[in-house]
């Protein structure tokens, strides 16, 4: 019975962790998607108004041009971050729990 009750034990723990690592990696995700997301937008954005006044100066569009590269790349760099943090196989703590995706 002892054994039965520390398997219990042990099960509501790795459950209670497995809950609280979803926890934080939600947390994490919403920081991102609201804070470092909406940076190289909002400058992707000002570098098209940028632009739109200034097509026929081909220096400065090329300028403009680099600088949406850039924004880009932090873009994707972002996304495969948040990739990471929607891992499904990240919560597992003991092959015993099964956690399924919700």
């Amino acid at each position: 019975m002892k054994t039965e009750s520390r398997r219990s034990e042990n099960i509501y723990k790795g459950l209670i962790t497995a809950l609280e690592r979803k926890d934080n990696a939600i947390r994490r995700y919403a920081n991102i998607t609201s804070h470092e997301l909406r940076a190289p937008i909002a400058s992707m954005l000002g570098l098209i108004q940028l632009w739109q006044g200034h097509q026929d100066d081909e220096d400065f569009s090329q300028s403009i041009m680099e600088k949406m590269e850039q924004c880009a790349q932090e873009l994707d760099d972002i996304a495969a971050r948040l990739n990471a943090e929607l891992d499904p196989n990240m919560n597992i703590i003991n092959p015993e729990i099964k956690i399924g995706r919700y």
